[in-house]
């Protein structure tokens, strides 16, 4: 994926974006729903995107579905949290 891709599918849209920035580890869809004011359906299409980027893997134990975010998906996490701050700070 270019640099490119991933500003097209993930930054450029706020929904993507604040559903991203709220992934911590152990995190899972219902939690995120309600901080991200977005519904279930729409969390599960972006975690999958995300996981076909190779930005957050998840696991499930029972009917609970948990998502964490890989190295990848923490470096950029990290990198958007920064613009944001420039972002304001000015």
């Amino acid at each position: 994926m270019t640099v490119t891709e991933l500003t097209n599918k993930l930054i450029l849209y706020k929904a993507p974006y604040k559903i991203f920035l709220k992934i911590r580890k152990g995190s899972y869809g219902t939690n995120m729903s309600k901080q991200t004011d977005t519904t279930m359906a729409h969390i599960y299409l972006m975690i999958k995107k995300f996981e076909s980027f190779g930005l957050v893997s998840t696991r499930r134990f029972g009917r609970t579905r948990y998502i964490s975010l890989t190295v990848k998906g923490k470096e950029v996490q990290d990198l958007l949290k920064k613009i944001v701050e420039v972002k304001y700070l000015k």
